[in-house]
């Protein structure tokens, strides 16, 4: 998988390599911040060694490191800064379901107890079933992910320094031995 992140804050691609198809809705706030009750998007992001630094609207400042593992792209909240910060979405993908393969799966798995992840993990895509009736017709139904969004998000009552999730494409059939390997990769 490919992540890119304009400088204005805003998702420009999240492609899946093999085909090479962008999954992410283009120009949606990659991160998002709570501060003082109010919804700030990121409006500037700056490359830094091994990750990359937020700022919102010069309300809060935050630096996450991106680590790509083998089978996983980890972001981890390295420092977060700003008075009255309640709450962080860290990573915000919107995938364009119609775009990926009925094989392929994303799952955002949150690697420790700072973090929360929507959902249960496992896929968000499209999976493909086939029925048949008694009279031998045969049907086939596309469903799609529960929300068809992967994202995580931390709140300063629990900490934001050190929240970390694990952002894991792996073919359906394999999603599962997948993320026991991921987490078992985990200091």
């Amino acid at each position: 998988m490919s992540l890119s992140v304009g400088s204005d804050g805003l998702l420009t691609e999240f492609t899946d390599k093999l085909s090479g198809k962008n999954l992410c809705v283009r120009s949606e706030p990659f991160a998002t911040t709570t501060v003082r009750g109010r919804q700030v998007p990121a409006t500037r992001v700056f490359g830094v060694e091994g990750g990359m630094k937020l700022s919102f609207d010069d309300l809060a400042e935050v630096v996450l490191s991106l680590s790509a593992m083998e089978e996983s792209l980890v972001v981890e909240v390295v420092s977060a800064s700003g008075a009255g910060l309640e709450e962080l979405t860290f990573i915000d993908i919107p995938l364009r379901l119609e775009a990926m393969s009925s094989e392929l799966c994303v799952t955002a798995l949150a690697l420790n107890l700072n973090t929360n992840v929507r959902g249960i993990p496992g896929c968000v895509g499209r999976s493909k079933i086939r029925y048949g009736n008694k009279s031998g017709n045969i049907y086939h139904h596309v469903i799609r992910g529960s929300s068809g969004r992967i994202s995580a998000r931390c709140y300063s009552r629990f900490g934001l320094v050190g929240a970390k999730v694990a952002i894991v494409p792996a073919p359906r059939s394999r999603m599962r031995a997948v993320m026991k390997r991921v987490i078992s990769e985990q200091p």
